[in-house]
């Protein structure tokens, strides 16, 4: 009786021998014998799949899917670049990308915006993942604007936010502001969004803190008048706060007013990232003095 390697390498020398035996007339029109060395090359990925041989499963995969490619089965092609790629990225990661592009390719012909989108998406993890985050957040920004074109705009902000986020970490924060600004508008304009406006524009004037606090009170007015729920809230109350101990250069008043706004909303690790080059800022001026 064989087993599951023995049945996964006949399925693959099966699909092989299918595709050895065609005439130029099937070659030309894609035939029976194509679709079965397809089928062939898909059950023996799913086997080495089980195996865990990822190695011989994209292969296969990948197989398959310039088999449809040929034949014209397109959304079936890109469904199998996927497994390609799935399988790929648990030893070759640059494989894994460019399978995953194919795959894009393939779903933006066929007008699929919302799984490019999210293969895009997928592309920006794995390149985060491996600290290459200026070609992350191309990725990001692609698929956003493929999940606008398909009014997605709860999955095309998270992936602007990301966006967003990472450019004020890298210090680029003209680049973040005008982000998170692109992102409180959309969320204002949509009823089940609106609410989180606030704390975009909460992020912008903390971005704008790092380059020049003097320009934060026009800011603080612009955002009162697009965002009625801006204007009162603690967030600006805690951004007038830290304007004031700036402007002062008073160090102990802004570590107060951090704490006192954390014991009640717990800063994540972006904020307080944002806030230490704040601080820096501070402490820059105190030792110049």
């Amino acid at each position: 009786m064989e087993d599951i390697e023995q049945r996964a390498v006949r399925y693959k020398h099966e699909a092989i021998k299918k595709l050895s035996s065609k005439s130029f007339l099937q070659s030309l029109f894609g035939t029976n014998k194509t679709d079965q060395a397809i089928d062939y090359y898909q059950r023996s990925g799913n086997l080495f799949k089980m195996l865990k041989n990822w190695k011989e499963a994209s292969y296969v995969f990948s197989e398959a899917a310039e088999l449809q490619v040929k034949i014209g089965n397109e959304y079936d092609a890109g469904n199998s670049f996927v497994n390609a790629a799935n399988c790929s990225k648990k030893y070759d990661l640059e494989k894994a990308i460019y399978y995953l592009f194919r795959a894009i390719e393939i779903y933006a012909s066929l007008g699929k915006f919302a799984t490019a989108a999210k293969y895009h998406k997928t592309i920006a993890e794995l390149y985060h993942e491996n600290q290459e985050i200026e070609k992350a957040l191309k990725q990001y920004e692609q698929a956003a604007e493929y999940y606008k074109n398909e009014d997605n705009l709860c999955a095309a902000k998270a992936c602007l936010i990301i966006v967003a986020e990472q450019n004020a970490l890298r210090e680029d924060y003209a680049k973040a502001i005008q982000l998170f600004e692109q992102v409180a508008d959309y969320e204002l304009n949509s009823n089940l969004l609106k609410y989180s406006a606030k704390d975009r524009f909460f992020q912008a004037a903390l971005c704008q803190l790092c380059l020049d606090d003097a320009q934060v009170p026009r800011m603080i007015e612009k955002f009162n008048i697009k965002c009625p729920f801006f204007g009162g809230s603690r967030e600006e109350g805690f951004i007038n706060l830290l304007c004031k101990s700036i402007e002062c250069n008073n160090l102990e008043e802004f570590n107060f007013q951090v704490k006192t706004y954390d014991s009640v909303s717990k800063f994540s690790t972006w904020y307080i990232s944002v806030l230490l080059k704040i601080k820096r800022r501070i402490e820059g001026v105190i030792d110049l003095k």
